[in-house]
C-alpha cells in the first residue's frame, strides 16, 4: 500500500526556506522509523503497528510502510452538515 501525504510529497524539486534543494529522501524516513523503534527513545508505541521488517523504499521519494495487521479502531464519523 502506498499513500501520499499531501501536495509536494515525493517531489525532488522542493527547496528549503533558504532556497537550497531539500535533502530529505526515502532513506531519511527509513532511518527515522528505525530510530523511533529503539528502546529509550520514547516513541516505540507510536509505531508499534508498523512492520519494520517490511518497510521499504522502492524509489528515492517513495516509502512503503506496511502494517502488522488491520487497523481495529473504528473509523471516526464525520458530522454531516
Amino acid at each position: 500500500m502506498r499513500a501520499a501525504a499531501g501536495p509536494g510529497v515525493g517531489r525532488a524539486d522542493r527547496t528549503t526556506a533558504q532556497g537550497r534543494p531539500a535533502a530529505a529522501d526515502a532513506r531519511d524516513v527509513l532511518y527515522s522509523l528505525k530510530w523511533m523503534a529503539k528502546p529509550g527513545n520514547g516513541l516505540a508505541l507510536d509505531i508499534a503497528d508498523v512492520d519494520l521488517e517490511k518497510v521499504s523504499a522502492p524509489e528515492p521519494y517513495t516509502v512503503v510502510v506496511p502494517w502488522k495487521g488491520p487497523d481495529l479502531l473504528p473509523a471516526r464519523a464525520t458530522p454531516s452538515t
